[in-house]
């Protein structure tokens, strides 16, 4: 073979292995492996995609809120110095104003299961009155909860939450790939750790296990936690007065002192010329965070 030749078939090869090499030490600095196109496509259909992409994704979303509540904790801290700077004159005072912000993210995090907890509710009565009725035609429970898969896609096309829709899915799922019904619904169950929810499978493997007219069991189950979740979103709508009126009560003295501090400024000016009386304000805004919280607490009413 020709040297020149030889030589540049080696420079080649040698420049391809480089090459490798470094995408290779890439791929480690970035804790990732090829991902091969359609390869989530084809373990969805294999039945193991929620094994592996879904706790992906779930591990995303921990990683996500865990930040989530670092900005949070940082704005409420930020806003509690600058109320506090502003109202006791005193950075150290400011500073212990900031602890409060501890607890806001854990409040932020309540506020948001309560309002998913709600929102499934609703959406789970739909879905039982879409078995109930498929069951008293005379269809099994099985292809009961298909075509409540398929109620629930034409009832909720339009919203962009579907937290039953995603669960009745994923039953179904199961069912498909050999799970068998009792044990996906007693899955179901204990991911969602409900009452309504857990009243709700276990009248239905009660039913199954030890007989009985499925019927009327299911109508009238469906049928009594449907009124539960009617009552308690109407408990909601007769405290939303109530809920602003805590709120009003908690920002109205804030409110008062601005005005205060801007029409008259020496009225208050006795307060900030004793240790006693910034202490005293100091004590005022912690009662109204306090005040805050405790009528979020008390109009929160659960069933």
């Amino acid at each position: 073979m020709n040297t020149p030749l030889l030589l540049l078939l080696v420079f080649f090869s040698a420049l391809a292995v480089l090459t490798a090499f470094l995408d290779l030490l890439t791929l480690f600095a970035k804790k990732r492996l090829p991902h091969q196109k359609g390869i989530g496509k084809r373990w969805k259909e294999a039945g193991v995609y929620r094994e592996t992409v879904e706790k992906r994704k779930q591990k995303k979303r921990d990683k996500r809120f865990n930040q989530t509540d670092v900005i949070v904790f940082i704005l409420g801290a930020s806003v509690l110095f600058s109320v506090g700077l502003m109202f006791f004159r005193s950075i150290f005072l400011a500073v212990l104003f900031i602890f409060p912000a501890l607890y806001f993210p854990k409040y932020r995090r309540g506020r948001m299961e309560r309002k998913k907890t709600q929102l499934f509710l609703q959406q789970f009565r739909s879905a039982m009155g879409s078995i109930a009725t498929s069951i008293r035609a005379g269809t099994s429970l099985q292809i009961a909860l298909k075509r409540c898969e398929d109620d629930l896609k034409k009832e909720l096309i339009a919203h962009k939450s579907k937290p039953v829709l995603d669960e009745i899915n994923e039953i179904n799922h199961d069912i498909q790939f050999g799970m068998s019904v009792d044990e996906a619904l007693r899955q179901f169950k204990e991911k969602m750790k409900l009452e309504d929810v857990t009243q709700f499978v276990d009248s239905l493997l009660a039913v199954r296990s030890k007989g009985g007219n499925i019927n009327h069991v299911i109508h009238n189950t469906s049928e009594r936690i449907s009124d539960k979740i009617m009552v308690q979103q109407e408990i909601q709508v007769a405290t939303a007065q109530k809920r602003m009126e805590a709120n009003m009560l908690s920002i109205f003295p804030v409110v008062f002192v601005l005005l205060i501090m801007v029409v008259s400024p020496d009225y208050l000016r006795p307060m900030y010329e004793s240790t006693v009386g910034t202490f005293m304000l100091f004590i005022g805004a912690l009662l109204l965070l306090a005040n805050f919280f405790i009528g979020k607490k008390v109009t929160n009413i659960d069933l």
